[in-house]
């Protein structure tokens, strides 16, 4: 029951700090504010509140962990009221363990408001689904551990030290925790058993930030004198934005030979290095970045290379969060298109998405990008086809995939392959439309065989007798032909004897699709093989 007073108390305390309220209401605002940054995403702004929504929850609770944290027992000793209580039948750990329950009470509160808000901004964009609501509670779980375990550790130096030393010493520790599992990465590469040992060490002793708890915060030690200096600052450092942007916008423009594409950090692993457990915000502020890259076109023509660092970009985004589907998709349209509309990088997009479809092995989506890459971009017929053909075969793969690939196959020269998925569409598919389109297509290289049949036909006559055949019937009595061709339908070839080629009737009832196939040349040397002179 004591420790429960205690408890009390200090929640009661805590409540009344000014400070917190301002937190708070910050917390909301950069909530809120995740509403404007959402329609920069590319329909990504769900992701883009949850995100923003749970830094801020993560953030500024830790802000409130180490701003009342570090001064709980400190604020008590330099009042001396710790004194009288502990004066009383009251044990120093019953003091200690109180303060850290009120706290931890104090936190619940302030959470369970945050939560409330990115939950309500959710809501408000509309189109959420309520199982996305539910996913927020694990992760508002994981912070909530995070940010007991960083006010444990504000408490401790709270004891024995000053509330700056307390603050740079949580501090210190809770960035190393971010580094800890680059402590046991170390310990096995160095050569030095001692080194090594004491690395495993520090592994083992020090807080591990970096696992599980994807939402920590940034300790700050400002005190509440303070808080006006940093607001001062931040206002005229707000006001200072415009007149130095507009400087260095003019002296891009009268130095047109600088290159304003500039990348600080290229390194996927590096970044994601430093972003200290926000890998996720940092991805959306990455493909913001990516799009607005894109999207400048005046900036693109003042660069030495018109999209250098975008597949930098899009590689950096979908590393810090590899779930992100439409990067892959939306950034390989980007890298692929020609200049000046895009990169001209159909290399750099293969990479993009080869890299999604290692996270999403069973999405056809972005196998069916891969081979439009390799169709328009490209101009491999055949090797979009082979990519259409594998994803055709996967479960969740639309109907008519198997018939893009047959188009693209027939146009990389493998005729027989796509002759067979013409005809098991055609025998197999359930769909009208399907099969009509399956046997429009099987009809039409039907066609096209037997309009280069005849008018290899015709030069063979040609050079045996002088001239093209004055008829068709010619071929016939000549041997060539056993009857008279006519097309699928059942009506004659229109035939023009000063060129010796026939085309299609103007009566026929065949649908044909005229494809640019490139076998035709392959075929006229089989015809040689079966005629020869």
């Amino acid at each position: 029951m004591r420790i429960l007073a205690i408890a009390g108390n200090t929640f009661r305390e805590n409540i009344r700090d000014k400070i917190l309220y301002n937190l708070i209401l910050f917390a909301l605002i950069m909530i809120l504010s995740s509403i404007a940054l959402g329609q920069l995403t590319l329909g990504l702004e769900a992701k883009m509140i949850i995100d923003l929504g749970l830094t801020s929850v993560s953030v500024f609770g830790t802000l409130i962990a180490v701003f009342i944290g570090i001064s709980l027992v400190y604020k008590e000793m330099e009042k001396r009221t710790v004194y009288a209580l502990l004066a009383k039948p009251v044990h120093r750990w019953e003091f200690i363990v109180g303060k850290y329950l009120g706290l931890l009470f104090t936190l619940l509160v302030n959470v369970v408001i945050m939560t409330v808000g990115v939950a309500l901004t959710l809501l408000y964009q509309g189109g959420t689904e309520p199982a996305t609501l539910l996913r927020l509670l694990p992760a508002v779980y994981l912070i909530y551990v995070s940010l007991a375990l960083t006010t444990a550790l504000a408490l401790v130096f709270s004891t024995f030290s000053t509330p700056a030393l307390s603050a740079l010493f949580t501090l210190f520790l809770w960035v190393i925790g971010h580094f800890n599992a680059d402590l046991l990465q170390f310990a096995t590469l160095t050569k030095s058993t001692t080194v090594g040992w004491i690395a495993k060490s520090l592994y083992y002793a020090l807080p591990n930030f970096s696992t599980g708890f994807q939402m920590t915060g940034l300790a700050a030690t400002a005190s509440r004198n303070r808080v006006w200096f940093f607001a001062a600052a931040f206002l005229l450092c707000s006001a200072m934005i415009k007149p130095v942007q507009d400087r260095v916008d003019a002296r891009f423009a009268r130095s047109p030979s600088i290159d304003p594409d500039m990348l600080y950090f290229a390194s996927p692993a590096a970044v994601k290095s430093l972003s200290l457990g926000y890998q996720s915000l940092l991805a959306d502020l990455y493909w913001i970045r990516a799009v607005q890259y894109y999207g400048r076109r005046e900036e693109a023509a003042r660069r030495q290379v018109r999209y250098k660092n975008l597949a930098a970009l899009l590689d950096i985004t979908t590393t810090l969060d590899p779930q992100m589907m439409d990067v892959y998709r939306a950034g390989s349209s980007f890298l692929a298109e020609p200049e000046p509309v895009g990169a001209g990088q159909p290399e750099e997009s293969l990479k993009l998405l080869d890299k999604g479809i290692g996270f999403y092995p069973d999405d056809w989506r972005l196998r069916f990008d891969k081979g439009f890459v390799y169709f328009w971009a490209l101009k491999d017929f055949r090797k979009a086809g082979q990519v259409w053909l594998e994803t055709s075969r996967m479960r969740s793969a639309p109907p008519w995939m198997e018939g893009l690939a047959a188009m693209a196959l027939s146009r990389g020269g493998e005729v027989e392959t796509a002759r067979a998925l013409w005809e098991r569409q055609y025998q197999n598919s359930s769909s009208r439309e399907v099969k009509e389109n399956a046997k429009n297509h099987l009809l039409s290289m039907q066609v096209d065989e037997m309009l280069w049949t005849v008018e290899f036909l015709a030069g063979r006559y040609a050079e045996r007798r002088g001239g093209y055949p004055a008829r068709l019937d010619d071929l016939v009595r000549a041997g060539y032909l056993k009857a008279v061709p006519v097309d699928p339908s059942g009506v004659p070839f229109d035939y023009d004897p000063h060129s010796g080629k026939a085309t299609l009737s103007p009566g026929t009832r065949v649908r044909y699709l005229k494809v640019p196939y490139d076998y035709r040349d392959a075929f006229l040397q089989k015809l040689s093989s079966i005629f020869p002179k």
